[in-house]
């Protein structure tokens, strides 16, 4: 599609965030071409920045303050941005860039694209005076925006059941590129190799995982736990070594040795932890919140396991065999490869965009979904 110069803003670039921005600039790059397409992001986070993409497009960084005054100065600093790089579009990221940008840019409802990456108000840990207050500045905002896309079919019924108006949600669903050799497996220990990507936050339910563990020490299974800093962890058990932040080659390595990915995530907007799995061909023990379900079949590509039913991780790891995680990481590479991968997700954002410069010309301003 010719005429389109992209301006990509974010409030944090970790992450899934990093993970989609990095996978949508590469291909837009291609797509529209390298002058076409640029990215604002806080200053600390632009080493998560692909090298190569941080050298041939264009990248506005800055300092990120959430308070009265530091927002301000990041309203003025975008609106600069904007008028320097004179974009077509603006496909904001996250919640914070996304209420920022869409008051502070012009001609909003025509041009800019929200991506929540994970409704704010579906978070678990808000009181209900909270989420109603988000899921409200939602519905107010949602006028100050072309279209709105969905990472996840979870995502857009999460903004129905808001209120928000569903034909400005797009579903276009997160993915992962193809690899073109998967790392050749080898059995390290005749123990039951699990593997846990996260930080240690209320979200990702590491807390929840580690009393199931100790619960389970007289079971031949290990738990290897990336992301997280074993100083948050608490007292971690025998059968659970805490590694820290690892790189993403190792965190690949290690799970593509494992028998078993474990998310047991209070919400999830869409999770691409699980694909990485898939990806790789490893079986997923996934909670039933959030998009999971929409990723894990139960019983096929792995098991989907309630968060207020622990015995039942528990049964799961106390009798499921190497062979059956093994058909089930079997199912789920197929399973990403049909449903996951990249060129799906970045075909996807690229119809949006269509609807929107189609908008644009007819004069509508709103995109149609499709």
């Amino acid at each position: 599609m010719t005429g389109v110069r992209v301006l990509h803003a974010t409030e944090t670039l970790v992450g899934g965030v990093a993970t989609y921005l990095n996978i949508l600039l590469r291909d837009q790059v291609q797509r529209y071409g390298a002058d076409n397409v640029a990215l604002f992001c806080p200053r600390a986070h632009r080493h998560h920045l692909a090298a190569d993409l941080g050298e041939c497009i264009a990248v506005y960084d800055t300092d990120l303050g959430r308070n009265a005054s530091g927002m301000l100065a990041l309203a003025h600093s975008l609106r600069r941005v904007d008028r320097h790089f004179a974009p077509s579009l603006v496909h904001l990221h996250s919640s914070f860039a996304g209420a920022l940008g869409r008051v502070a840019l012009p001609q909003a409802p025509r041009r800019v694209i929200y991506n929540p990456h994970g409704w704010s108000y579906t978070m678990t840990t808000l009181q209900a005076w909270q989420a109603r207050l988000y899921s409200a500045l939602e519905r107010q905002l949602l006028r100050r925006c072309a279209a709105v896309i969905a990472v996840s079919r979870t995502e857009h019924e999460e903004a129905v059941r808001a209120g928000l108006a569903p034909a400005r949600i797009h579903t276009v669903l997160s993915g992962l590129p193809a690899l073109s050799e998967t790392p050749p497996r080898v059995e390290t220990s005749a123990r039951i190799q699990l593997v846990f990507a996260g930080r240690a936050t209320a979200q990702k339910g590491l807390d929840w995982l580690m009393q199931v563990m100790r619960q389970l020490e007289d079971v031949a299974l290990d738990l290897r736990v990336f992301g997280a800093d074993a100083a948050q962890c608490g007292e971690v058990p025998d059968n659970v070594q805490v590694l820290g932040w690892r790189s993403a080659e190792d965190l690949t390595v290690a799970l593509s040795q494992a028998d078993a990915l474990v998310m047991p995530s209070r919400w999830e907007a869409f999770g691409f932890s699980a694909v990485e799995a898939m990806r790789l061909g490893v079986a997923v023990l996934a909670s039933t919140r959030g998009a999971l379900p929409e990723l894990v079949v139960d019983g096929h590509t792995g098991v989907l396991f309630s968060l207020d039913q622990p015995e039942t991780l528990m049964q799961v790891l106390r009798g499921t065999s190497r062979e059956t995680y093994r058909a089930w990481g079997r199912a789920g590479q197929a399973r990403f490869h049909e449903c996951f991968e990249a060129r799906l997700m970045c075909r996807g954002v690229d119809q949006v965009y269509r609807d929107v410069v189609a908008a644009q010309a007819t004069g509508n301003g709103l995109a149609n979904v499709r």
